[in-house]
C-alpha cells in the first residue's frame, strides 16, 4: 500500500472514502469538523444528533459526499474518550477504519488527524494500524470471499508542520505494518504447511531479500553445536529440527550486539504429556515469537540502522512419537547446562534454552525474547497484555519505553530470587517447570538460568495477545502479530541505549 502525506483540506482531497476520526462527547461544531461538515450541508451535525454517529471507540457510519466535496463517502470512525486516546488505541482505530472499509470498492483512502496525539505519533499509528486492518488470511478460499484491499492511503496533518518527519513517521508506520502481516502469515499457514524446514526457508528468503547474513543449523549441525535440547524436543516428530540465524551488522565499531531470540514451536501438542483436544485447537501459533522476529528483521534488513542485530529462532514441533523425550529426562543445553525434563508440554523454555546459549556465543550484549510461553500468563495479565520480566531494570525500562511507542501493552512481572527453588531438579543443574503457582515467573526464571552474568535480558511471555479465536473490530480471528513493533522499536533506539 502507498501512503502519503497531505497538508491539503480535508473537503478538497480526492479519495473513494475520507475517514474522520470522532471523539465521544465532542461534535461537529468547531475546527476542521465544522468546515467539513459545512460542505455536506450539515449532515454528520444531525446523523450525530439522531445518533447515527457516534465517538464510542470503532463505532463506524459511512455517508455519501454527493459531490459536496472531492471525496466520494466519509466515514466517521469513534476514538472513544479523548483522554484515554494513546499509540494502542489510534492503531487500533485505524484498523478498524480500515476493517470497515473493505468490500466498500474503496481503492483509495484519505484520513483525517484527530489530533489526539502528537503529528508524527498519530501519523506513524494510523499508517501502521490502517495497513495492518487490511491483513486477511484467505489463502485457501476458492469462492468469491476474498476481499480487495485499498491501494493508497494519504493521512491529512494540519498545515505548518515540516513534512520530512511526519513522512518518515508514515514510511516506519507502513514498515511495521506490513511486517506484522507478514509475520500473520507464517502463524496463520497451516501447521503441516508451515514446518520448521518451511520456517527456514522463509527465513531465508527473507535474508535474500533484505541483504541480511543468514545461517540455517540442522540436525547433525545441531549434535556439534551441542544442542542437546532442541534436538531432543524434536525427537517425537518427523520433522527435523531447525536453529536459525539472521545477522545484520550495522555497527562495526560498536562491541554491543542486539539479540531477538523467537520461540519456534510450529506445532505444539504437549508431547507425551498430550494436551487436550481444545488445548491443542490454534497451536500452531506457537510460533508466534519466532514469527515476529523475522517481521522485526524484515524492517532492520531494510531501514539498515546503524546497530548490530542477530535474530535467533529455534525451530521444531513438539510431538509424543515413539522416540519422543519423557518426564524424568535429562538434556544438556549449549554452553553445558543440564536440565531436567519435568513435564514435556514446557518445551519452549527449553529450545529457548539452546536458542539463547547460541546468542551469547555469538557476542549478543543485550537480548529480548519472545515466546507464547505459559497459559499462566494468559491468566493473569488476559487476553491484550504480554508479562515482562529480566534484568537488569535499565534494560527491561528500555524494552517498557518502546513497547508504549509501538502501541504494545506490557506488564512487568517480578523475579523474586526464592522463586528459584521451585525449579530446582534433583538430578540436573535445573528442572523445566515448578508447578502451577507463579508459572509465569518460574517459566522466566528457567530462562534467566542460561543468560551469562553482564548480559542484559529481557522476557516477553505473549501468550495471550499472539492469537485471537473471536473478532474484534480491528482484529480478524487469528494471529495478531504482536512483538514486531516493540522490536523494530529497540532496535531503532538501541544506539540510545547506556553502554
Amino acid at each position: 500500500m502507498e501512503v502519503t502525506i497531505s497538508q491539503q483540506p480535508p473537503a478538497d482531497v480526492a479519495a473513494d472514502v475520507l475517514v474522520i476520526p470522532i471523539f465521544e462527547g465532542e461534535d461537529f461544531s468547531q475546527g476542521a469538523l465544522a468546515a467539513l461538515d459545512g460542505r455536506l450541508g450539515g449532515i454528520l451535525a444531525r446523523m450525530a444528533g439522531w445518533k447515527d454517529i457516534s465517538g464510542k471507540a470503532y463505532q463506524s457510519s459511512m455517508v455519501p459526499a454527493e459531490g459536496r466535496i472531492a471525496a466520494a463517502r466519509v466515514a466517521t470512525i469513534g476514538c472513544g474518550k479523548r483522554d484515554a486516546f494513546d499509540a494502542t488505541i489510534v492503531r487500533q482505530v485505524a484498523a478498524a477504519a480500515a476493517r470497515r472499509l473493505a468490500g466498500h470498492s474503496a481503492s483509495s483512502a484519505a484520513f483525517l488527524l484527530s489530533g489526539g496525539l502528537p503529528d508524527a505519533a498519530e501519523v506513524r499509528g494510523v499508517a501502521e494500524g490502517f495497513v495492518r486492518g487490511q491483513y486477511q488470511y484467505d489463502k485457501y478460499k476458492t469462492g468469491d470471499e476474498k476481499t480487495p484491499e485499498a491501494e493508497s492511503l494519504t493521512i491529512l496533518t494540519p498545515a505548518g508542520p515540516a513534512a520530512g518527519p511526519l513522512e518518515d513517521a508514515a514510511r516506519i508506520g507502513r514498515m511495521v505494518g506490513e511486517a506484522a502481516n507478514y509475520a500473520r502469515r507464517l502463524i496463520d499457514e497451516p501447521p503441516s504447511r508451515m514446518t520448521p524446514s518451511n520456517l527456514a526457508d522463509e527465513a531465508k528468503a527473507l535474508g535474500a531479500e533484505f541483504g541480511l547474513e543468514m545461517e540455517v543449523f540442522g540436525p547433525e549441525e545441531l549434535q556439534k553445536l551441542g544442542a542437546e535440547a532442541l534436538l531432543g524436543v524434536s525427537r517425537g516428530s518427523a520433522e527435523p529440527p531447525r536453529l536459525i540465524v539472521l545477522r545484520h551488522r550495522g555497527a562495526l565499531g560498536d562491541s554491543r550486539t542486539l539479540a531477538m531470540v523467537g520461540k519456534g514451536i510450529t506445532f505444539d501438542s504437549g508431547g507425551l504429556d498430550l494436551k487436550p483436544s481444545n488445548a491443542m485447537e490454534g497451536m500452531k501459533s506457537d510460533m508466534s515469537g519466532a514469527a515476529a522476529v523475522l517481521g522485526a528483521m524484515r524492517v532492520i534488513g531494510a531501514l539498515k540502522p546503524a546497530v548490530n542485530v542477530l535474530g535467533v529462532i529455534p525451530a521444531t514441533e513438539n510431538m509424543p512419537g515413539s522416540r519422543a523425550i519423557k518426564p524424568g529426562d535429562v538434556l544438556r543445553a549449549i554452553g553445558g547446562k543440564t536440565l531436567e525434563v519435568d513435564n514435556t508440554d514446557a518445551e519452549g523454555r527449553v529450545i529457548l534454552a539452546d536458542a539463547l546459549g547460541y546468542a551469547q556465543n555469538l557476542g549478543a550484549t543485550h537480548i529480548v525474547d519472545l515466546a507464547t510461553l505459559t497459559g499462566a500468563c494468559i491468566v493473569a495479565l488476559g487476553n491484550d497484555i504480554s508479562g515482562l520480566m529480566g534484568a537488569p531494570q535499565a534494560w527491561v525500562d528500555r524494552v517498557w519505553d518502546m513497547a508504549k511507542v509501538a502501541g504494545e501493552r506490557l506488564w512487568q512481572l517480578p523475579l523474586p530470587e526464592d522463586y528459584k527453588d521451585l525449579i530446582k531438579s534433583e538430578v540436573a543443574d535445573i528442572k523445566n517447570v515448578g508447578g502451577r503457582a507463579g508459572g509465569t515467573i518460574t517459566g522466566a526464571l528457567f530462562l534467566q538460568a542460561f543468560i551469562k552474568e553482564g548480559v542484559a535480558w529481557a522476557h516477553l511471555d505473549i501468550a495471550g495477545p499472539a492469537f485471537i479465536d473471536k473478532a474484534r473490530p480491528y482484529l480478524p480471528v487469528g494471529a495478531t502479530g504482536v512483538g514486531v513493533g516493540t522490536l523494530v522499536d529497540l532496535t531503532l533506539g538501541f544506539a540510545e541505549t547506556p553502554r
